[in-house]
């Protein structure tokens, strides 16, 4: 069924509205001014530099295939290679092709982790069983147990010594 000036339904079970519409593809629609359908089983509203908008919910029970920008402005989106909803980041790797800065009000890290420049801490750190190695240079050191193994004691800068009985 072909309606409008110069609207044209070509192929089988196909229908065309609107001026110099074609539908040329078996079970195809085309809707609006000069849109044109390019397969079977297609339905085309207007032309790629036409605007579609839909008032109410849009439902798409398959995938949706979007051929430029995809700007959602409210409501949660799942991809198919990230997954974003309720400000949730899932299972997606950020900054592994290009990094960049972040901003976090808690970092929490199930695996190993490595810092590349300087790690800057404010406030009081927690560290469980920590590793140094090279030269480290504490300003406070609060060392319990009551152990330090394997330290010469005043070195570079001697000083005095309260010893209980000391061996050699």
């Amino acid at each position: 069924s072909a309606f409008g000036s110069g609207a044209t339904a070509s192929g089988d079970n196909t229908s065309a509205f609107g001026q110099s519409t074609l539908a040329s593809h078996q079970y195809s629609t085309a809707i609006g001014y000069a849109a044109t359908t390019d397969k079977t089983n297609q339905i085309v509203l207007g032309t790629s530099s036409d605007e579609v908008t839909i008032k109410g919910m849009g439902v798409v029970d398959q995938d949706l295939s979007v051929g430029a920008d995809f700007n959602v402005t409210s409501g949660t989106s799942t991809l198919s290679t990230v997954d974003i909803n309720a400000g949730a980041i899932d299972g997606t790797a950020i900054g592994a092709t290009s990094a960049s800065t972040g901003a976090f009000t808690t970092l929490s890290a199930s695996g190993n982790t490595t810092v590349g420049g300087t790690l800057g801490v404010t406030g009081t750190t927690t560290l469980a069983d920590l590793t140094a190695t090279g030269t480290s240079t504490l300003s406070t050191v609060d060392i319990n147990a009551g152990a330090i193994d394997g330290t010469a004691i005043g070195s570079n800068s001697a000083s005095t010594g309260a010893f209980t009985p000391l061996s050699a």
